[in-house]
């Protein structure tokens, strides 16, 4: 750690980015807190609270909600809180040197807080420069905390550097980055799609739907012919749906048609239907030649295979 010299409070040598060989024991050093000239190292650039609290007004009014919402409104909280108490000691009025050791305190803390609060930093920078000048002149009224951290340079920037060249186009042909050939094979495909478009004007071009489609997915379209001509919306049963037998009625093509009614007595039998074996295989003897005598006149030898097989099966047994 090191002690400033003028206020005697000690601080870590790597928070102030300050290398252990770098200072002697006999070197002297002056904290930012004492003199605003010395710059604090920071990693990020610190945001104001007014600028959390328009951040947090934004919030219902996005399409989507963010999951730093509640650290965003404890930080705004915190914040909040330690202006409110410290108010108490920001009066030009009442500041004397005797409250010089309290400023310091308090804007330590604010110099180390992750939030800025502008008016309180610049208030007790002014009163300490007040009582206790180190600079010859007052610190300037502080409006942002910006990030100490210098960028680290790219690759052509360094290149650039050791050839004092300011221009990226100056550079050699061969030290300039190369551009990419998806990029170079686009660009040259547009002249030729430009004109091959100004050539044949008369080509009818893809179009977006005038309109959604109303036809939900699954139906079949219906456009182009008249409404139930060839569809039917009538709900039909489960068990039934041939819309002939619906009913017991004779069907009708209408009067001016030219085909004759069907004569139900067509479909009446005019003696006992004839009886498969199929329907009752149990009955059958075990030889099973009622079961496939047909079929063995019929097929040949893949009856007698068939036959065969079920006389040599056991699961009857």
């Amino acid at each position: 750690m090191i002690e400033c010299e003028l206020c005697h409070e000690w601080y870590h040598g790597k928070c102030l980015k300050i290398a252990r060989g770098k200072v002697k024991e006999d070197d002297k050093y002056t904290c930012p807190i004492c003199d605003y000239r010395v710059k604090i190292p920071r990693d990020a650039t610190r945001p104001k609270l007014e600028d959390l609290q328009t951040w947090q007004d934004m919030l219902p009014n996005l399409p989507f909600q963010p999951e730093e919402e509640e650290t965003l409104e404890s930080l705004i909280s915190h914040g909040t809180k330690f202006r409110e108490y410290v108010a108490q000691y920001i009066n030009p009025l009442m500041s004397s040197p005797d409250e010089l050791i309290t400023q310091r305190f308090y804007l330590r803390k604010l110099e180390g807080a992750e939030i800025l609060l502008a008016n309180e930093i610049n208030f007790f920078r002014q009163e300490l420069h007040k009582w206790a000048p180190v600079a010859p002149t007052p610190p300037p009224i502080l409006q942002v905390s910006l990030s100490t951290r210098k960028p680290r340079p790219t690759k052509q920037q360094k290149l650039m550097s050791s050839l004092g060249i300011t221009n990226p186009n100056d550079l050699p042909a061969h030290l300039k980055p190369k551009t990419p050939q998806f990029q170079k094979d686009y660009m040259a495909r547009q002249p030729v799609r430009q004109q091959a478009i100004q050539q044949d004007p008369g080509k009818p071009r893809l179009q977006p739907a005038p309109e959604q489609s109303n036809t939900p997915p699954g139906e079949p379209k219906r456009s182009g012919y008249a409404d139930g001509e060839y569809f039917n919306t009538s709900t039909t049963s489960a068990y039934n749906n041939s819309p002939t037998f619906t009913t017991n009625a004779p069907l009708s093509f209408g009067g001016g048609s030219s085909i004759a009614p069907i004569d139900p007595g067509l479909f009446e039998a005019s003696g006992p239907a004839p009886t498969s074996p199929m329907q009752d295989p149990f009955k059958s003897s075990g030889s099973g030649h009622e079961m496939f005598g047909e079929a063995m006149d019929m097929g040949g030898g893949q009856a007698e295979e068939a036959l065969a097989a079920t006389e040599g099966n056991g699961y009857m047994d």
